[in-house]
């Protein structure tokens, strides 16, 4: 079995299909799942179907009325942890235990093709030649958020390893099921973990002073940038995308002192040392000096880091993980006695990752 490669995701699509119908499924623990038991298949020969001849009868009956498509997130193969020829031999095997023909989109890296973004969604509507039809169309997966009652795995709460399987659907607008519900196997007992963002917009508290050095504090995508378009757009511009380094940072501030600008440094600064050297020099300029804390939690960062990524498609990049890891390592709460405090939230969007 050959697939296609298309930037950062493979697929085999039967571009000719007049199915209009689509039925969608993520593939690991939703179709199929390790029949060794561990959490992660130790190749490509170690599956079985998740609820056994209830899962290839099921889709055998619905292949005759629906395309059934398979979306899923491999990024083991970007890693080294897998091959594209290494699934595509599972992916045939699955195949002809069903005797269906899939069609397959596989997302390689964490970008614009990865669930819950809708590229993978896109790229296959680009590529089909007929229409696809919402109204009867569904997705099913296995991410979907849920916390499970009175249950544990190995010591920790038993739940699913993310929501993004649900969110997928919401953002690409089909019906989505769990693989218990739409195999029609009971499930435990268990509540849906919503990830609540604030639905608040605290305004900035109005500087109406001159000599003013704002320093902004908040991990990557936070709104930063945006609110200085927003509220600071007359002050002095000081950001370490645009300058490179902390040097030429430090250097532009104190040029902009010496002539009296205002002045706003919209970078991360997580801790008290990185943050000193911009007061500091605001004290020997006899500056006011205010910080705006930026009152966010991992999701809401998760958020903002997504959906930049996704209104762009793909332009930018997503931001990894570890660059968050970092932020939060290093991360000290701003005190009163650096400088006046603003804490300041912009949470005023939808709560699932609707684009």
């Amino acid at each position: 079995m050959t697939f296609e490669n298309y930037k950062t995701i493979f697929y085999k699509i039967n571009v000719n299909s007049n199915k209009k119908n689509i039925a969608a499924f993520d593939m690991d623990y939703t179709i199929i799942k390790p029949k060794s038991n561990r959490i992660f298949p130790k190749d490509e020969n170690d599956w079985k179907f998740l609820f056994g001849e209830i899962t290839i009868s099921k889709l055998r009956e619905i292949n005759k009325n629906y395309q059934i498509v398979i979306f899923t997130n491999q990024k083991g193969i970007s890693k080294g942890r897998t091959t594209i020829e290494q699934i595509s031999k599972k992916i045939y095997d699955i195949e002809k235990s069903l005797d269906i023909n899939l069609d397959v989109v596989i997302s390689s890296k964490s970008d614009y093709y990865r669930k819950p973004l809708t590229g993978m969604w896109r790229f296959y509507k680009k590529t089909r030649t007929n229409t696809v039809s919402k109204k009867k169309s569904f997705y099913v997966g296995d991410a979907a958020g849920r916390i499970y009652k009175n249950n544990s795995f190995k010591g920790k709460v038993k739940k699913d390893h993310s929501n993004d399987d649900r969110f997928f659907a919401y953002n690409i607008g089909l019906k989505f099921y769990t693989p218990e519900e739409f195999f029609g196997v009971i499930d435990e007992p268990h509540h849906i973990e919503e990830s609540s963002l604030e639905h608040s917009k605290n305004k900035i508290i109005n500087i109406d002073t001159s000599k003013n050095l704002v320093l902004f504090v908040g991990a990557p995508a936070s709104g930063k940038t945006k609110l200085y378009k927003e509220k600071f757009n007359d002050y002095e511009h000081i950001n370490m995308d645009t300058l490179k380094n902390k040097e030429r940072c430090l250097k532009l501030t104190e040029y902009a002192m010496k002539y009296g600008k205002n002045i706003v440094v919209d970078n991360t600064n997580p801790d008290y040392s990185t943050r000193k050297k911009y007061l500091d020099l605001g004290k020997k300029y006899n500056y006011n000096s205010y910080i705006v804390n930026f009152k966010s939690n991992r999701f809401i960062n998760n958020y903002y880091n997504r959906y930049r990524v996704q209104k762009s498609k793909g332009k930018r990049k997503l931001i990894p993980d570890v660059v968050y890891n970092v932020y939060y390592k290093k991360y000290e709460e701003p005190t009163i006695d650096e400088a006046k405090i603003l804490n300041y939230s912009n949470y005023n969007f939808d709560e699932k990752y609707k684009f």
